[in-house]
């Protein structure tokens, strides 16, 4: 299959888009004008089941969703695109809604590396032993947009491309070599695996030489979205035969795999792809957050893990979904997510036991939640963590108040002092 990207104005030229009801029609017109949007002929060819829109799941993870945006300024925009507003006056509007729900996220400078009082660009130190690398090629572009995903802001509008990613792939040798507590590299993006393989040879091979490196992950979101990158692709041998190579070079090689549905798991094609990644000795472990609408019922998630242990993968962790969305329109109550883990674990193969979950993570924790406690008639979550920049909190267990409505909790390092 020859890949072909759609754009939110490319996309409007295809028998999909002209086969959506007019409700969804407009609804597409109005959310592209704010939210980024990108899908491919793969996706939607083999993934999205257009007799079930609006409630098919990989629809609901790709294209922008209503309540992304107040209904205002929805009104406001549908208004605009009726009555003909030229360009300028619809991308002024445009920039103000976005700006709105622009993701609450922003870099840790702390966890930046620096060399000399200088940040080094495109390194991420954020638990000890753990450095996230962006390679330029990498933080551009995905296979395809999910609509969760926060890190549209740091790699689609220019704003932070200079501070979050390097170019030189000597970039972060020193700080390794001066750093040899740090084992695991995380290879992300937006995706590293839309590099070509030359590209990926090109900015891991300087990593090779650092003994104390282990481990080398690539975060990626490809396998599904576009699992001929593994196998007919034209650098699709070459890309494996690199991944073999970085095991007779002492590596280990994760494929760090962002799976939210079980839909995506259903052709031949992702199941070769996994096959031919496996036989190279890379492991492929699966992480997705739990999403409203999405993915978020224990069947979903037994379905998920039974179907990624029967294909010879690890289920990794279950995510709580970032606090990026001022709406709110992606998350759920922690309790239900805790409920819908543990309904989920009980029914699942006991292989896909060894799961973590729910998980927050930020810039200075990774805590699970194990339950939901009663003590002297008060009620609290069970909260454990995993990984923290300081020794002292690892391993610790706190409570926290109950609260049924509740989808974060703030501060987790507050909570573990």
């Amino acid at each position: 299959m020859k890949y072909q990207a759609y754009s939110q104005i490319s996309f409007k030229k295809t028998p999909y888009y002209l086969n959506m009801s007019e409700t969804l029609r407009n609804e597409f017109d109005v959310l592209t004008k704010v939210l980024p949007f990108k899908i491919n002929n793969y996706v939607a060819e083999h993934l999205i089941n257009w007799e079930n829109l609006p409630d098919d799941p990989i629809y609901q993870l790709i294209f922008p969703r209503k309540d992304m945006i107040s209904a205002f300024d929805f009104k406001t925009l549908s208004g605009m695109i009726k009555d003909g507003a030229s360009a300028l006056e619809m991308d002024m509007v445009s920039n103000m809604v976005q700006q709105k729900i622009w993701p609450a996220v922003a870099l840790d400078e702390d966890r930046i590396p620096k060399c000399n009082g200088d940040i080094i660009p495109g390194l991420y130190h954020t638990f000890p032993t753990n450095l996230y690398l962006f390679p330029a090629p990498a933080v551009k572009t995905c296979h395809a947009v999910c609509n969760y995903c926060f890190r549209w802001i740091h790699h689609t509008r220019g704003k932070f491309l200079p501070e979050t990613s390097y170019s030189d792939p000597a970039t972060p040798i020193a700080f390794l070599r001066d750093n040899p507590h740090i084992k695991d590299i995380f290879m992300t993006g937006a995706d590293p695996l839309v590099m070509t393989t030359s590209q990926v040879k090109k900015f891991t091979d300087p990593l090779i030489n650092v003994e104390s490196l282990d481990v080398i992950r690539f975060i990626t979101k490809s396998l599904t979205y576009w699992p001929f990158r593994f196998t007919t692709d034209k650098d699709a041998d070459e890309l494996l035969d690199y991944f073999r190579y970085l095991k007779t070079q002492g590596k280990h090689v994760a494929i760090m795999a962002h799976i939210t549905h079980v839909n995506e798991l259903q052709t031949d094609v992702v199941k070769e792809a996994i096959r031919r990644i496996q036989e190279t000795g890379a492991v492929i472990r699966c992480q997705a957050p739990i999403v409203k609408n999405i993915n978020d019922s224990a069947q979903d998630w037994t379905e998920l893990w039974d179907t990624q242990v029967q294909l010879g993968m690890f289920p990794y962790h279950m995510f709580v979904e970032a606090d990026t969305d001022p709406n709110g329109c992606f998350q759920i109550p922690l309790a239900k997510t805790v409920a819908v883990f543990q309904e989920a674990r009980k029914k699942a193969t006991s292989i896909a036991r060894a799961v973590r979950g729910p998980t927050f993570m930020n810039n200075n924790m990774r805590v699970e939640i194990l339950s939901i406690e009663e003590i002297n008639n008060e009620k609290f979550f069970v909260l454990k963590c995993l990984q923290a920049l300081d020794d002292k909190h690892e391993g610790k267990i706190r409570l926290y108040p109950f609260d049924p409505e509740i989808t974060q909790i703030e501060n987790l390092r507050s909570v573990f002092e």
